[in-house]
């Protein structure tokens, strides 16, 4: 089901990276032109191969966005939150075919871009053009380092820095996983095994006190040295 941009979701689209550098009645334009998708869990967004004529923001909730290998096992690239924006990298790529699965993990809201109105706007505007390559030039390096934590570091450092990450986002010691063990290790490309297990370091050595996907930092300095 959709319906015009609520007053919320027009305030967080204006925070993202993409649209900072619009003028106010560009933005508003674009959002007049956009629409709120409402989402159920498990509802797929679209499947990997089909024709990508929109981007996303996501308001409230979380959406997967996974491969499927050929014998069906399936491996999470990226777990999508509020305030972000996903498929937008697609509208410049010759192909225009979305290459992943996305799929909303639990109840979950959307805004929905067309390709063409925000294609048109950086068609319009040298500036934006610009402002936008810097934004995205920002996000490759951060992808860029995530790249290196998964080639050349290994499982327990891989999640300490997951961790940390969290800690980070939540500006406390209380940490609640944003999804399953399972898809966590996913996404750190590890099995739930070695997940788990490192976990249970963490919690043996007293560094972590662990309650389902709440997990409490009790010692961040342990933390941070944790090898």
């Amino acid at each position: 089901m959709s319906q015009p941009v609520s007053e919320y979701g027009y305030k967080l689209a204006r925070k993202n990276v993409l649209f900072q550098m619009l003028e106010d009645d560009v933005f508003s334009w674009l959002l007049e032109n956009a629409r709120q998708l409402t989402l159920n869990k498990g509802d797929s967004l679209f499947s990997q191969g089909e024709k990508a004529d929109r981007f996303y923001l996501v308001t409230s909730g979380r959406i997967k966005l996974f491969h499927l290998s050929v014998d069906g096992q399936e491996k999470v690239v990226e777990v999508i939150s509020e305030g972000d924006t996903f498929a937008e990298a697609v509208m410049f790529m010759e192909q225009g075919k979305y290459p992943v699965h996305a799929e909303a993990l639990g109840p979950a809201q959307l805004i929905v871009f067309n390709n063409r109105d925000y294609k048109a706007i950086l068609q319009d505007s040298s500036d934006s053009c610009f402002r936008l390559m810097a934004n995205m030039a920002r996000r490759l390096h951060l992808r860029l380092s995530e790249i290196e934590t998964l080639t050349v570091q290994n499982a327990r450092h891989r999640v300490v820095r997951f961790l940390l990450g969290q800690l980070e986002q939540t500006k406390g010691t209380l940490i609640e996983l944003p999804m399953a063990k399972r898809l966590v290790a996913s996404r750190l490309a590890m099995q739930p095994e070695t997940f788990s297990r490192v976990i249970h370091d963490l919690k043996e050595q007293g560094i972590l006190d662990v309650q389902g996907r709440n997990l409490h930092v009790c010692d961040v300095k342990a933390l941070k040295s944790f090898n």
